[in-house]
């Protein structure tokens, strides 16, 4: 079983070479590392380059951007370069336990359907210290994910994802254009065929550095997430609506007729969150299972009653 790692980098130096390090000191080396580059201003490309020519026991690939491209396109970049069997996604600033690839491949060998796994994980600091444990909360060491269960949250980050190399067909004939996140997007193929998995093994330290693109560890104050609701449903519609469109291509026909209720009920509870309409929000109550949560319906009522 052939493992790739697929890295996506822009102005990485600061905390690069930890990452690059936990990579090539694993209990069970990658058999390559493919790296695409967004254009970096600093020495990433410099440090990346001395790790291919130091470290001969792995296959190194450095793509370097013509322009800018962002960190989706570029990720799928580095996704469409790679050749083995298993994909395992890195962050550039990260940080991963010596065991990860053997882990991970173990899952993948000992379950034939499956087609990803996205791991718990847990956050440090520029320091390498630790901020918090693990940050999403599965309580099973695997456990295979059913549609209805994945819609209940968007975010499955990468930088703690893994993927079989047969999804890559299906994901690279998406419009990239159209793709909310590309690790979403991912998962998003996996669980429509029955393969997607989650994990509460710890193999990856996410690193906060203030300026991560998807990582935000201050809490929010009460006013500061109500105020943001309507952009959070806004969120799920439009992923709803993607995952509407890859649905479409599902043999399972309840999870077509699933995935098309919830873009419904996105659609209503975005009118009635948009018009500060409390009967519309009254009328939601018998879709109560087809929110993310029953907690999130109840919040929406202090959106509309502006109560803060």
């Amino acid at each position: 079983m052939a493992v790739s790692v697929a890295m996506a980098t822009y102005n990485g130096e600061k905390y690069i070479k930890k990452q690059l390090d936990s990579i090539v000191k694993q209990t069970c080396v990658p058999d390559e590392v493919i790296i695409c580059d967004d254009c970096s201003k600093d020495k990433t490309v410099e440090i990346v380059n001395d790790y291919a020519n130091n470290f001969n026991d792995i296959k190194w690939k450095i793509i370097v951007n013509d322009k800018n491209q962002g960190y989706i396109k570029n990720f799928i970049n580095a996704i469409k370069n790679t050749n083995g069997d298993i994909i395992i996604l890195s962050d550039q600033d990260d940080v991963w336990t010596e065991d990860k690839v053997q882990k991970i491949c173990n899952m993948f060998l000992e379950h034939d359907d499956m087609m990803s796994v996205h791991m718990d994980y847990s956050i440090i600091d520029q320091n390498d210290e630790l901020i918090s444990g693990p940050q999403i909360g599965y309580t099973e060491k695997l456990r295979k994910l059913r549609v209805m269960d994945f819609c209940r949250r968007l975010n499955y980050c990468g930088m703690s994802s893994a993927f079989r190399s047969s999804l890559k067909k299906d994901l690279l004939s998406l419009d990239v254009d159209i793709l909310p996140t590309h690790d979403w997007s991912i998962h998003a193929l996996a669980v429509l065929r029955c393969g997607m998995y989650i994990s509460n093994e710890i193999v990856s330290y996410r690193r906060y550095t203030g300026n991560n693109v998807a990582l935000k560890v201050e809490k929010k104050t009460k006013r500061e997430g109500i105020s943001q609701r309507l952009e959070v449903v806004n969120n799920y519609f439009d992923y709803y609506n993607l995952f509407a469109t890859l649905a479409e291509e599902s043999s399972v026909k309840e999870d077509r007729e699933y995935i098309k209720k919830l873009v419904e009920i996105q659609c209503k509870r975005r009118g009635y969150l948009m018009n500060k309409s409390v009967w519309g929000w009254i009328k939601g109550l018998g879709d109560i299972h087809f929110y993310p949560t029953k907690k999130s319906y109840m919040c929406d009522i202090l959106y509309i009653l502006g109560v803060f």
